[in-house]
């Protein structure tokens, strides 16, 4: 009697080649096949799946070639003793390391920086949204000092935020997790005062 292996919908996603993305994306897809062992139960079936995700930017085009060399390969017959083409798409371990050889980021600790000196927070945004992209970016950054990761939070804020941040001394905070919270508490209080406004 056979049984239908159920797959465990683990969330992944398309690959376009944007190197700052390439780190997450591979432990996307290595974990949602991990997870699913019984449908891709051979290197082959998880160098496909991962190629299937690649269709769109520079990740395309690697991954074209990769199917040409793939689907071109030759061994030696063992009936004949002549060359013939077998598709061959090699270890999963093996696709890995090329497609970190291809789209590994540059300089992901670089990058965040730049996104940290150039980064603001966005119109329509909550300070929690915000809060937690800036979260990333320091941590990726490497940056472990409150001072500093306090000038980038605040100078990163809605200009009115800030006012208000200052005005009610709330920016005087010991720790970064205070700060933290007296942004969303200061965030709450101008959103009652708005509210209270459009009502009179």
């Amino acid at each position: 009697m056979s049984t239908t292996v159920k797959e465990v919908p683990l969330k992944t996603f398309p690959f376009t080649g944007n190197r700052e993305l390439s780190k997450r994306w591979y432990l996307a897809t290595n974990a949602y096949l991990r997870v699913n062992p019984k449908i891709f139960d051979t290197n082959e079936k998880k160098v496909l799946y991962a190629l299937g995700l690649m269709t769109e930017g520079s990740a395309q085009c690697w991954a074209e070639d990769f199917y040409i060399a793939a689907e071109s390969a030759s061994t030696i017959s063992s009936v004949t003793g002549l060359a013939v083409i077998k598709a061959d798409y090699g270890k999963w371990d093996d696709f890995v390391i090329a497609f970190m050889q291809a789209f590994s980021p540059v300089d992901t600790k670089g990058a965040a920086m730049n996104k940290l000196s150039t980064w603001k927070m966005r119109a329509g945004t909550p300070a929690s949204t915000h809060i937690a992209t800036m979260n990333n970016y320091i941590s990726c950054a490497e940056i472990t000092d409150f001072e500093t990761k306090k000038t980038f939070l605040i100078q990163s804020l809605d200009n009115d935020l800030v006012t208000g941040l200052f005005n009610s001394g709330l920016a005087n905070a010991a720790t970064y997790a205070d700060l933290t919270q007296n942004i969303l508490a200061q965030e709450n209080n101008m959103n009652t005062l708005k509210a209270i406004q459009r009502q009179q």
